[in-house]
């Protein structure tokens, strides 16, 4: 509702108690009636309203006291009934002026209450900000902690597995090269002891030693080689084709005709499925001679190692077993671990590189190694390579 309706209401109500005034004689009760009106005031708004319609009800109550009938016994209370009534309607006008002004005084401490609340408010919320800002920067830098603690552990764990590499190493070349070396320096000296009666059987005897511990020297040589270039990652694979039955033929020759392995037809092979597959030809080697190699190397004089080879539609398998030695539980656990060796192999030359090797190799080859193996008992290994799809054609 408007200020101009609201003004007009309260006149309309105070012209009407004037009426009511003028007809009846009844002086201070129709005081009382302006200051009830006055009173509901109290509600607007606007100071002018309440100053407004208190002037007009002291005006309408003087003119009330001259339009209206009075008796002769009224003649002193008459009078003093209206100043009653005026006085009543100023102080009514003072008490709502002044409750509005403490109700003004109140809003306003109101507002300055809900303005410091809505800051409040504000910097409570840009506080929150900031702790979870802080909070993600901690968790991060925890999480960096966690990550360089992680890395140091790895660095540290690196570091231990270098040093035990390099014991082993150490241990292995005092081990493997001294040997060698103290042979080839006798065979030397015995050489030129029977030139002197020109022991020609012996001299030749000594000769072939000397040159199957060169021949260990060297494949020791180029075993550490082939780790020291999978280890960097300088390993370029070259299909080819591989004709299965002949380059077995060629590998095992290869045994047979050295001088420090055991005797012919110690080797038995089988092939079955197709002759020729797609494959890197070096790495499928250097697996198959160390399988055999470890197979004629663990086997008892007496025992014979089985070569059997298989092409399917998806892979190449080979399987090499012998009735040697065999490995123990505990120590297939490490068996393709670099320089590692069982503990019944300790006398038995060797670098621990060989399954190593096959391991890397099958690897890059893509390809899986099954091991089945008892003490005393012989062992096989199962490998499955997966041919290249132009070989399945």
């Amino acid at each position: 509702m408007s200020y101009k309706i609201k003004l007009f209401t309260v006149l309309l109500l105070l012209a009407g108690i004037l009426v009511f005034d003028i007809l009846t004689p009844l002086g201070i009760a129709d005081g009382m009636l302006y200051v009830i009106i006055i009173m509901m005031t109290m509600w607007v708004e606007k100071k002018a309203l309440v100053i407004t319609v208190a002037f007009a009800a002291i005006i309408f109550t003087l003119l009330g006291y001259f339009l209206s009938p009075h008796s002769t016994i009224e003649t002193y209370t008459a009078p003093v009934n209206r100043i009653l009534s005026v006085i009543s309607i100023v102080a009514a006008t003072f008490i709502i002026l002044n409750f509005k002004k403490m109700e003004a005084v109140v809003n306003k401490q109101m507002e300055e209450m809900t303005q410091f609340s809505e800051k409040l408010k504000t910097s409570n919320n840009q506080l929150e900000e900031k702790v979870n800002e802080r909070t993600k920067v901690l968790e991060e830098s925890l999480k960096e902690l966690e990550k360089s603690k992680a890395e140091l552990g790895i660095a540290l764990e690196h570091e231990k597995e270098l040093n035990e590499l390099k014991s082993r190493v150490v241990t292995m070349v005092s081990h493997e090269f001294r040997t060698p070396l103290a042979i080839i320096l006798s065979s030397i000296t015995l050489i030129t002891k029977y030139a002197e009666t020109n022991d020609k059987e012996n001299q030749l005897k000594h000769i072939n030693k000397i040159k199957s511990v060169i021949e260990y020297l060297t494949e020791l040589i180029e075993g550490t080689l082939s780790v020291a270039k999978l280890d960097e990652g300088k390993f370029s694979f070259n299909s080819e084709e591989i004709n299965i039955p002949l380059f077995l033929n060629d590998v095992i020759e290869n045994f047979e005709t050295k001088s420090n392995t055991s005797p012919v037809k110690k080797i038995k092979y089988n092939h079955l499925g197709v002759d020729k597959i797609l494959n890197d030809k070096n790495g499928v080697k250097q697996i198959l001679l160390n399988l055999i190699s470890n197979a004629l190397k663990f086997s008892n004089g007496s025992s014979e190692v089985n070569l059997f080879t298989e092409t399917t539609s998806d892979y190449f398998i080979f399987k090499v077993k012998d009735g040697g030695i065999g490995i123990s539980e505990k120590d297939q656990l490490h068996l393709f671990e670099r320089f590692f060796r069982g503990e019944n192999a300790s006398n038995i030359q060797g670098t621990g590189l060989g399954l190593y090797i096959v391991a890397r190799y099958i690897e890059l080859l893509k390809g899986t190694i099954d091991v089945k193996s008892k003490l005393n008992e012989g062992s096989e290994f199962t490998v499955k390579i997966l041919l290249l799809e132009t070989s399945k054609i």
